[in-house]
């Protein structure tokens, strides 16, 4: 045992005096060959709080790749699908500061498709008066469509219902049925699973929502009512909570407006927010991306009910009870799986724009996505599907920290230019600093540091 750790010892000795005698840089974009002269170029983002990880980590990566190209985003917690998509659409200026100057949004980062033809989608985000910093733009000419958007999707993502970890021992391996999720959220009596049943809709339109206690659905688990936690709708919106109406078509925007006068719960603004409040409210239950979860939440499986209907009859029921993982996302058998969207201009945007969508989809944009517990886009089933001139590669693995498909000298390098920093705080009190903030991470603690190279070390010389 002592010979075997003294073996991997040594390795790591070896390779931390690599370390300290190789130039501690990472290979810049130019110094790989690329000489094109890029200039100083924000890309300015706008939009998802769920895409809002990625871009924080792609913030500090991607001058790396391409010297002189920086990314903007809204800082902290963004301001919706809706709010980006419109931003872009209408090319208002954003106010925030974040991202250079005050210049127009390139990208609109979306976890809802923008819907093409019109100007104003199903669940009430409109593109007229629609106002940023005491900008409006009341549809100004000159504005753009859906149409004339190129949708780079870098990702897939499931909308999980999450719960409180006090809740999972009661619950087992119970499924929240889509007539459940309806019922809860809609406001609506629960009538079972048969073929024909449908909750019923409350028959006053203002304080007749149905509460459920939860024992109704999971034996168990109290008499104490369920707390639907839903998203912010309009003025500003939430893809996620536009894509869970996409996904739950019984409850409609005036059954879901019923949530907050029964239960007093304010609409949470962000993925995060909604996360929080559920772990420190053990009745409460809320909708998020899937990586919005921590050790005092849990999610739980989800079954379409019989005669369950969406998006046209392309999703289907009765399904068994599926659990967000991983896998089940990337090959769509978890029921609410859905892509997340890089809008921007077709044709017209700047060079870093295209950039930016080139390096999220590269090896290690893609590794980056992938470490952070998103779905990679070139795992997702069906594939996931990119505009021309944007190009996609499979995720590198942690070890290879340049993406060169190789663990070698380079990659200790890349461990070095960091060494013995800390990632930046994350806004998230979940998870204080920025998980996945460097490639240099290796073993996703938010420290480099010693351990990220006895976790790279047993991988030197392997090819992927």
């Amino acid at each position: 045992m002592f010979r075997m750790n003294s073996k991997k010892l040594m390795r790591a000795f070896a390779i931390i005096m690599i370390v300290t005698l190789i130039p501690l840089a990472i290979a810049s974009a130019a110094q790989r060959g690329d000489n094109r002269n890029t200039g100083s170029s924000w890309v300015n983002t706008d939009g998802s709080t769920t895409l809002f990880p990625i871009i924080e980590i792609a913030a500090n990566q991607f001058p790396a790749a391409f010297p002189g190209e920086n990314v903007g985003y809204d800082n902290g917690n963004g301001n919706g699908s809706g709010h980006g998509r419109t931003a872009l659409i209408s090319q208002v200026p954003i106010a925030s500061g974040n991202g250079g100057p005050n210049e127009p949004i390139d990208v609109g980062l979306s976890s809802s498709p923008c819907s093409t033809g019109v100007t104003k989608d199903e669940h009430g985000v409109t593109n007229a008066n629609f106002t940023e910093g005491g900008l409006t733009s009341n549809n100004a000419a000159g504005a753009l469509t859906c149409a004339q958007l190129a949708d780079a999707q870098i990702a897939k993502d499931g909308i999980t219902i999450l719960v409180s970890q006090t809740k999972v021992a009661c619950i087992g391996s119970v499924s929240i049925t889509s007539n459940m999720i309806a019922a809860i959220w809609g406001g609506m009596t629960y009538n079972g699973e048969g073929t024909t049943s449908v909750p019923t809709p409350p028959t006053e339109p203002v304080g007749a929502r149905v509460q459920h206690q939860w024992q109704e659905f999971f034996p168990g688990c109290g008499t104490d009512n369920i707390v639907p936690v839903s998203r912010i709708s309009s003025p500003t919106s939430s893809g996620t909570r536009s894509a869970f109406l996409d996904f739950n078509p019984q409850i409609t925007t005036t059954d879901e407006g019923l949530e907050v006068t029964a239960s007093g719960v304010a609409r949470q603004t962000a993925n995060a927010d909604v996360e929080n409040l559920i772990k420190n409210n053990p009745s409460y239950m809320g909708y998020t991306g899937m990586i919005f979860d921590n050790s005092l939440t849990a999610q739980i499986p989800v079954a379409l009910s019989p005669g369950y209907s969406a998006l046209g009859g392309s999703l289907v029921g009765p399904k068994p009870g599926v659990m967000p993982t991983y896998g089940n996302v990337a090959n769509s058998s978890y029921p609410f799986s859905r892509p997340l969207h890089y809008y921007y201009k077709a044709g017209t945007s700047k060079q870093a724009t295209v950039d930016l969508a080139n390096f999220l989809l590269s090896a290690a944009g893609q590794g980056n996505i992938k470490k952070q517990g998103f779905v990679a886009a070139f795992d997702a089933s069906p594939a996931l599907t990119q505009p021309s001139g944007v190009t996609m590669s499979a995720p590198a693995p942690d070890w290879d920290v340049n993406a060169d498909h190789s663990a070698n000298v380079l990659d200790v390098t890349g461990i070095g230019s960091f060494f013995g920093q800390t990632a930046p705080a994350s806004g998230d009190p979940s998870y204080p600093n920025v998980r996945g903030w460097v490639r240099g991470d290796v073993n996703f603690d938010a420290q480099v540091n010693v351990l990220d190279i006895t976790t790279f070390g047993p991988n030197f010389g392997h090819t992927w």
